[in-house]
């Protein structure tokens, strides 16, 4: 489906499910389009919506994490009303936070110290981490050339084995799943919060700690010193643990394919997206590699 032919879908999906949540929608407007679509509503509400029937049960269980953290009083969004279904997608409703900034590797850290002792109550139900969800659908919707297509398949493939042999350091726990600093913020008096729970899961921390480490070992996105600070004040360098070769090659794997399912959408993401193919063939050197951060 053409993104335009998308985002109107998606935003009648919105208009219709404000109806049935009681909401007046006033003016909607399209934020993005990744794995779900994203608009505001208004001023002060921001809705997503899901794409197929198996993102439903996360949809909801993303509510109910935010519903659960706010009694945990850790920070984080907050949903404005229950999800809305409608045949095989879901609406969700969030309170728009505005004045955010993303926080800093340090803020980060410190976040994840707190959100990793926690212990969530049992009707919970979390799920066990899934590092390889949506990659597969993500490339079988990429507008690629196929050859990359196997490529990443292959990738993944490979991946998938690695990871049944990683060895992980750090107890299993409570995890975020994309701790990047686009999805942890702080408002201007300085409260760190989280957005985004969609991967919200039970699991290794080295899953969460990766994301900030790739950031810096393989786009240099964050500098040394501010890398220092994120290990040092979580007080574990998961660059030197055993299972982070495999978990940061899982993380460019994800960055890619989500940016090349996008591909259709820009000329400049399609130009990325295949930059970021090529440097996991080995077409550009080793580490770091030139990718856009944007």
């Amino acid at each position: 489906m053409p993104p335009d032919s998308k985002a109107r879908t998606e935003h009648a999906r919105v208009d219709k499910a404000c109806r049935t949540a009681g909401i007046d929608a006033g003016e909607v407007e399209l934020l993005s389009l990744g794995d779900s679509g994203t608009f505001r509503v208004g001023h002060e509400l921001v809705a997503r919506v899901t794409r197929s029937a198996a993102q439903q049960a996360t949809a909801h269980r993303e509510v109910a994490i935010a519903r659960w953290l706010e009694r945990a009083g850790l920070p984080a969004v907050t949903a404005a009303a229950d999800p809305v279904d409608d045949g095989d997608y879901t609406v969700t409703f969030w309170h728009h936070l505005p004045d955010l900034r993303s926080a800093t590797a340090a803020e980060i850290a410190t976040y994840l110290l707190r959100l990793h002792a926690l212990t969530p109550p049992d009707d919970l139900a979390l799920q066990g981490v899934q590092p390889f969800v949506s990659i597969s659908d993500r490339v079988d919707a990429a507008d690629i050339p196929e050859g990359d297509k196997l490529f990443l398949r292959r990738r993944l493939s490979e991946l998938t084995d690695r990871w049944n042999d990683v060895v992980f350091e750090l107890p299993a726990t409570t995890i975020h799943g994309d701790p990047h600093p686009d999805n942890v913020l702080a408002t201007p008096d300085g409260t760190v919060l989280i957005l985004d729970l969609e991967r919200f899961s039970y699991g290794p921390p080295e899953w969460d700690l990766t994301l900030m480490a790739s950031e810096y070992d393989s786009f240099r996105w964050i500098t040394t010193d501010d890398y220092r600070d994120y290990a040092g004040t979580y007080g574990y360098d998961v660059l030197k643990a055993p299972a982070y070769e495999t978990l940061r090659d899982i993380r460019e794997l994800r960055m890619t394919t989500w940016l090349a399912n996008k591909a259709d959408q820009h000329a400049e993401t399609r130009a990325e997206a295949l930059h970021r193919i090529a440097c996991l063939r080995g077409d550009h050197g080793p580490r770091p590699w030139t990718w856009d951060g944007g």
